[in-house]
């Protein structure tokens, strides 16, 4: 587990080591999730990548999907959610 307090960090920390899968903040500081998530589709386009997120609105799948997301999980989330999804993309 490795966590990052804005966008610039998590980019740094990727190019460190590759992770097999990336919890995304849509809002964070420097460069914010859907910025993180263009460089990570040019240089990891493989990695599944979730958008963590406060905000729901209309057609956000396919906004989050159109910006490289694989998923989304809301904020506030529950524990079996997310073990569900790490599960899902763990496996595939």
């Amino acid at each position: 587990l490795t966590a990052a307090v804005n966008g610039l960090e998590a980019l740094e920390a990727i190019r460190r080591q590759p992770f097999d899968l990336l919890l995304v903040d849509l809002e964070m500081p420097l460069i914010d999730g859907a910025g993180v998530v263009a460089v990570v589709r040019k240089e990891f386009p493989k990695t599944p990548v979730i958008a963590f997120t406060a905000a729901v609105y209309e057609n956000m799948m396919e906004d989050l999907y159109n910006k490289g997301f694989n998923d989304f999980l809301p904020k506030p989330f529950r524990p079996d959610d997310l073990r569900d999804k790490i599960i899902k993309y763990k496996a595939a």
